[in-house]
């Protein structure tokens, strides 16, 4: 089955009183809203970072953010004010301009999960679609002022 990646906006305060308490699994709070990932969280974090790891750059928010500690996956913890940043990087690269990047043999040399589904006959337009969905439900958490979770798993 292979692993799979959802985000979950919350509330900011939320997400802020969790990177600072040292927080709970079960006092996660209220989801808001949920978007699904799915395998192409790997493909999409490359596209738009251009890395295969994170840093602290707001492009690489899938793969980044302090962590959830009861979770033994990746559960990256993202204020509202880096939402912001990372709809920015979203916003400044069009839909044309992350297709153009998929290039299946460097994602494939430098270990990019699912990497082989992204250069496919369909994968150019399912690649695209989903960046477009993640634009939009990023949007939607600026809009409403909302923190997220990032859960690789």
């Amino acid at each position: 089955m292979g692993a799979e990646s959802r985000i979950y906006a919350h509330a900011d305060a939320d997400i802020a009183r969790l990177i600072c308490d040292g927080p709970q699994s079960s006092e996660i709070g209220k989801v808001v809203s949920t978007f699904d990932l799915g395998r192409d969280f790997h493909i999409l974090h490359y596209l738009i970072s251009g890395r295969v790891d994170a840093d602290d750059s707001a492009a690489t928010l899938i793969l980044a953010g302090p962590q959830l500690a009861e979770c033994s996956d990746h559960c990256g913890l993202h204020t509202a004010d880096r939402i912001n940043a990372f709809y920015l990087v979203l916003n400044a690269l069009s839909p044309d301009d992350l297709v153009r990047r998929i290039d299946a043999n460097m994602m494939l040399a430098n270990n990019v999960y699912h990497a082989e589904f992204a250069a496919d006959k369909t994968g150019p337009d399912g690649i695209r679609q989903r960046y477009l969905d993640l634009r939009c439900f990023i949007a939607k958490c600026v809009d409403n002022g909302l923190g997220a979770i990032v859960t690789v798993c």
